[in-house]
């Protein structure tokens, strides 16, 4: 019986089936009537519109034209600041501001890579930690820990002379800008 009833719908349905269903379907097309809209406009309202726009315009000879046109220099402070552990950097260009309550023990220099080796006073243990910087000449930091001391080293992309002074709240590393010379 199911399949008879089956057998039947399917019948129907192919019988009302168009040979292409991807053709448009051809019937007459309906009359549909068309409105033109138009804008119901106060001619007022536009007026009044004018009238404050071209008062409060100015003409020519009211323009003072003799100041030249200025355009400011756009003054962009490249920086990137990093918190390790005990320790917070600020690099911007030729100069790392190094945020630390510990005491600076010593600084060196290794030639190859060239780096800037700055050791602190501070009985930690942690696993070194790395960071790379698009600033030039800064290539990258790390931060590695030793017996009663850290490491914080500077790699750089170039040979610079190099200044470590106390500052308020640590060290300021300055690179020379003249001269990417010996150290």
């Amino acid at each position: 019986m199911k399949t008879i009833l089956s057998f039947l719908l399917l019948c129907t349905i192919v019988l009302e089936a168009r040979e292409n269903p991807f053709f448009p379907v051809e019937s007459k097309p309906e009359n549909i009537q068309r409105k033109i809209v138009k804008p119901v406009a106060t001619l007022e309202v536009n007026e009044e519109t004018v009238i404050e726009i071209s008062e409060s315009t100015a003409s020519l000879k009211e323009l003072n034209t003799s100041l030249p046109i200025i355009k400011k220099a756009v003054v962009t402070d490249v920086s990137e600041t990093v918190n390790f552990q005990y320790i917070r950097i600020i690099v911007s260009e030729n100069k790392i501001r190094i945020e630390t309550k510990d005491k600076l023990k010593k600084v060196f220099i290794a030639e190859n890579p060239k780096v800037i080796i700055l050791n602190f006073y501070h009985h930690v243990d942690f696993a070194t930690k790395k960071r790379k910087f698009d600033i030039v000449p800064f290539y990258e930091v790390r931060l590695g820990a030793h017996k009663k001391y850290y490491s914080f080293v500077v790699e750089l992309t170039e040979k610079r002379r190099y200044n470590v002074k106390k500052v308020q709240y640590g060290y300021e590393l300055t690179l020379d800008i003249t001269s990417p010379s010996k150290y």
